[in-house]
């Protein structure tokens, strides 16, 4: 009892640790005005933004690269939420844990998934957004290594 009751108490401690280092860290919001996006990512993580065959993109990078972070934001109007999931999940070749879910995400119709499967040869965790909002289409990605994704899941929640 005595051994268990140790044993509980440093798991909380641990975990009151970590969702302080999480919650203490300070975050900087990017918005693009154009496109309706608006996301708030860690401040010290590296982002960019480009244009990849007229799709624009936001990506970003934690400092140690165990999180990645791309969101593309696509105009077709014809495309439902669940299509748009549907084809991100296809296009990357990745396959989804469980059921997606639909939300409402700040007003947008979203669906909202958790996937595992190889990016870059590289075996991941991910979540994977598709939200719709008038005439712009968002799908989002943020992954990390599978061996990281239990350690990062709180953080790639949180953005």
């Amino acid at each position: 009892m005595k051994r268990s009751f140790y044993f509980c108490s440093i798991i909380l401690l641990m975990m009151f640790v970590f969702s302080f280092n999480v919650s203490a860290q300070s975050w900087e919001t990017y918005e693009a005005s154009d496109f309706n996006v608006k996301i708030s990512i860690p401040s010290n993580w590296k982002t960019s933004t480009g244009n990849d065959d007229g799709i624009p993109y936001l990506e970003s990078v934690s400092p140690d690269q165990s999180m990645f972070l791309f969101i593309f934001v696509y105009k077709d109007i014809s495309i439902s939420t669940s299509e748009l999931l549907d084809n991100a999940v296809n296009d990357l070749g990745i396959a989804l844990e469980g059921e997606a879910e639909n939300e409402n995400l700040n007003g947008m119709d979203a669906w909202v998934a958790e996937a595992v499967g190889l990016i870059d040869d590289m075996e991941v965790g991910l979540y994977i957004t598709a939200a719709t909002y008038d005439e712009n289409n968002y799908v989002a990605y943020i992954f990390t290594p599978i061996e990281y994704f239990d350690k990062n899941a709180q953080t790639m929640n949180k953005i």
